[in-house]
């Protein structure tokens, strides 16, 4: 970048990556840096820290945002995260909320629906949960809340649970168990886990569900809901971090996302309320047009322009 002159350099993820500037202030030879920097998971979940390479690789990420001359963050929350954690003054950081995958730019279509979940053996009106299997994601919590559910009502009153994202070694201890915890929770006739699946069969498996739960302990942005919204999927999720700021008025916002119990209650009510899973539908649609790429991509452009 120095040798092509580059006049700032855009860094699209927080990184190790620190210019001379930053320590010599030679603008003339070295570009003016921008990051954007989308959590500080490490700094606030010590389990992310638990190896000495782990431990190595956050440190140099985080000279690396303390060495940026401009920092945007993807919501609000994030950046008073990174204010508050980092100790970096708020005039040094701008916010720029990201947009949806191009394969999220209209409902999926009923045909792709249908062949989507056929493809699965799967039936619309289920439960879904999805976005990444690490403990954060609660999906624990998804797996309690469910066997509450099962519980409390007649089986066949109770759709089924589907399950997306990657099916981690049982040995990591950053992500949630979940083969076991189904078997544990007798729960091995009624919840699907599907692993990890093409960017193009989540719009139709959004679409498909009655419901999406997302009880996210923590989020820098929290893309899965406003991927639900676009397929105008009611939605479930925390009253954490930048989630309610993402999501507004076009979720159920689970207080405490650890207590299984509150989980059951919100999934309860919206299976038996149809009038209320249709407003969360609409509501959520006109939420997630709020989102777009191109206004990322001109606010970045604005911050990069004015250094």
């Amino acid at each position: 970048a120095m040798k092509d002159g580059c006049d700032v350099f855009l860094s699209l993820y927080q990184s190790a990556t620190v210019f001379p500037s930053s320590k010599t202030g030679n603008q003339k030879s070295s570009p003016r840096h921008v990051m954007i920097v989308h959590d500080i998971i490490p700094k606030l979940f010590p389990e992310y820290q638990s190896t000495l390479s782990r431990r190595w690789h956050w440190r140099g990420i985080e000279r690396g945002i303390r060495g940026a001359d401009h920092i945007v963050a993807v919501s609000q929350s994030t950046r008073e995260d990174i204010e508050t954690h980092l100790g970096i003054a708020s005039e040094r950081i701008s916010v720029a909320a990201p947009g949806l995958s191009p394969v999220f730019a209209a409902p999926a279509s009923d045909e792709q629906v249908s062949e989507t979940l056929a493809r699965y053996g799967l039936e619309r009106g289920y439960i879904y949960h999805g976005g990444g299997l690490e403990i954060r994601k609660n999906a624990q919590a998804v797996l309690e809340a469910y066997a509450l559910l099962r519980g409390d009502r007649a089986a066949a009153q109770v759709p089924p649970l589907v399950i997306s994202g990657q099916v981690h070694e049982e040995t990591n201890p950053l992500a949630t168990d979940v083969v076991r915890l189904i078997a544990e929770l007798g729960l091995g006739d009624v919840v699907r886990l599907l692993g990890r699946v093409p960017e193009a069969d989540l719009p139709p498996l959004y679409r498909g569900a009655g419901l999406f739960v997302y009880p996210s302990l923590y989020e820098g942005f929290g893309l899965p809901p406003v991927e639900a919204f676009s397929q105008s999927t009611p939605v479930i999720t925390s009253r954490i971090s930048s989630l309610p700021e993402v999501c507004g008025d076009a979720a159920i916002l689970i207080d405490d996302p650890k207590e299984p119990e509150e989980i059951e209650v919100a999934m309860r009510r919206l299976l038996n309320d149809e009038s209320l899973r249709s407003e969360l539908g609409e509501r959520g649609y006109r939420r997630a047009q709020d989102f777009s790429y191109d206004r990322f991509a001109r606010e970045i452009i604005k911050q990069c322009s004015s250094l």
